[in-house]
């Protein structure tokens, strides 16, 4: 039971980072990505989604090696660069609309209803 769950487990890891790298592919050739804030930033945690996912297909295949920690420890970092950097986006933009919509002299509606 436990072997074919790590099979499972194993065989989803890679099924995952197939469709993470194909997303990347279409994402990277299809779209103007670099044209916008917003689509830097979707580039740039997809790719690096894709890459710890492929991390994660190496270390399954080899096992643990000090190239794989170290690819790992360089991966996390710059997974926190990127996320980091996705969040100032985040509170950048919140912060430019909430200005925008006090120098308009228009109170934004609050959409959401108690309970929700």
């Amino acid at each position: 039971m436990i072997h074919a769950a790590l099979l499972l487990g194993d065989t989803l890891v890679f099924a995952t980072t197939t469709i993470m790298w194909a997303f990347v592919v279409f994402h990277a050739y299809s779209t103007r990505w670099e044209a916008t804030a917003a689509g830097r930033a979707l580039f740039s945690i997809s790719l690096v989604s894709s890459l710890l996912l492929t991390l994660g297909c190496v270390r399954i295949l080899v096992g643990s090696h000090p190239a794989v920690t170290v690819s790992r420890a360089v991966l996390y970092i710059l997974a926190l660069t990127v996320l980091l950097n996705l969040l100032r986006l985040y509170i950048r933009t919140q912060c430019t609309a909430r200005q925008q919509g006090a120098a308009d002299g228009a109170a934004r509606p609050n959409k959401r209803r108690p309970g929700t």
